[in-house]
C-alpha cells in the first residue's frame, strides 16, 4: 500500500511540476512574440548556424582502448570507444573559439549546458560534462538534444561568467558514432553542410571531401527533434496530464525522470 501511495504522489508530482512548466512557457512565449524562431527553421539550419557552437568543452574526457584523453589531445586516426565496445577512428578534429569582451556577457547560444555528475544516472558522467546546447546525448536508446533536458538542478546552462574564452571541438569519426564521453554516453559529429561555418579550422577539412562526401548520413540512432516553444507545450502538456491519461512519448518519460532524480536530489 505504502509503495502504491508513494507512486501516484510521485505522478501527481510530475503532473504539478509540469503545468508549472507550462505557465514559465507560455509567459515567455508571450514576451517574445509568440513562436520562437527555432519553430520554423530545420534541423539543418539551426544546427549549422554559426552563432551556436557545436559539442564539447575543453578538457572533456573522451574514452579510448587506453584510457580517457581530453578531446584537445585527440588526433586524427586515434579510436574512441563506443558502444558495445566497438572502436570509432577519429576522422576530423573541429575546432570553435568564441571570446567576450570583460565588460559583456556572453551571448545566451554560446553558453554551454553543465551535466552534473551521474545526472544520468549512476556514472553517468562520471564527472561534471559541458557540452554545446545543441550536442545530443543518447540516453534510453534516444538520442536527445542537451538544452531538451535542462532541468535547473542536475542540467543546467552554464553561464560561465569567469570565462573570457570559451573553446569548442567536435570529433568525426568515419560515421556518425555514440561514444563515450566522461561516463555518458553522446554522439559524434554528423555531417551537414550548414555546419562548415560553425568551426574556424573548416578549411582543414575541405580537401579531404570528408564533409561532400557524407551529407545525407542517417544518424545512427532515433532522434528527439521537437525544437522550440510548440514542441515543448505540446510535451508537458503530456506529461502534466499522464496521471489521468498516460500518451507521453519516449523522450517525455526520460525528462521526466530525470527531472524527478534531480528534484530528489536538490528539492
Amino acid at each position: 500500500m505504502q509503495r502504491n501511495d508513494l507512486a501516484a504522489k510521485e505522478k501527481w508530482s510530475r503532473s504539478r511540476r509540469n503545468f508549472l512548466k507550462m505557465s514559465s512557457l507560455m509567459s515567455a512565449m508571450l514576451l517574445s512574440g509568440c513562436w520562437s524562431e527555432e519553430d520554423r527553421r530545420g534541423e539543418n539550419e539551426r544546427l549549422g548556424d554559426p552563432s551556436h557552437p557545436i559539442c564539447y568543452v575543453r578538457g572533456t574526457l573522451l574514452l579510448t582502448p587506453g584510457g580517457y584523453r581530453k578531446i584537445e589531445d585527440l588526433r586524427i586516426g586515434d579510436l574512441l570507444v563506443g558502444l558495445k565496445g566497438v572502436a570509432h577512428a577519429v576522422q576530423w578534429i573541429g575546432r570553435s573559439r568564441r571570446r567576450r569582451p570583460k565588460d559583456e556577457r556572453w551571448p545566451d547560444r554560446v553558453k554551454p549546458v553543465r551535466i552534473r555528475r551521474d545526472a544520468l544516472g549512476p556514472g553517468a558522467p562520471e564527472r561534471d560534462l559541458l557540452v554545446s546546447q545543441n550536442h545530443r546525448l543518447f540516453i534510453d536508446g534516444l538520442l536527445i538534444r542537451a538544452m531538451d533536458l535542462v532541468n535547473g538542478g542536475t542540467i543546467f546552462i552554464d553561464p560561465c561568467e569567469g570565462a573570457l574564452q570559451i573553446d569548442y571541438f567536435h570529433v568525426m569519426t568515419e560515421r556518425h558514432a555514440i561514444i563515450i564521453a566522461s561516463g555518458a554516453f553522446s554522439e559524434t559529429m554528423l555531417p551537414i553542410s550548414a555546419c562548415k561555418e560553425a568551426f574556424d579550422n573548416f578549411a582543414e577539412c575541405a580537401p579531404l571531401f570528408l564533409f561532400d562526401a557524407r551529407f545525407g548520413e542517417e544518424p545512427c540512432a532515433p532522434v528527439y527533434n521537437e525544437c522550440g516553444w510548440r514542441g515543448q507545450l505540446l510535451s508537458r502538456l503530456r506529461s502534466a496530464l499522464s496521471p489521468l491519461v498516460d500518451r507521453r512519448t519516449r523522450f517525455d518519460r526520460i525528462r521526466d525522470r530525470l527531472e524527478f532524480e534531480s528534484a530528489a536530489r536538490f528539492g
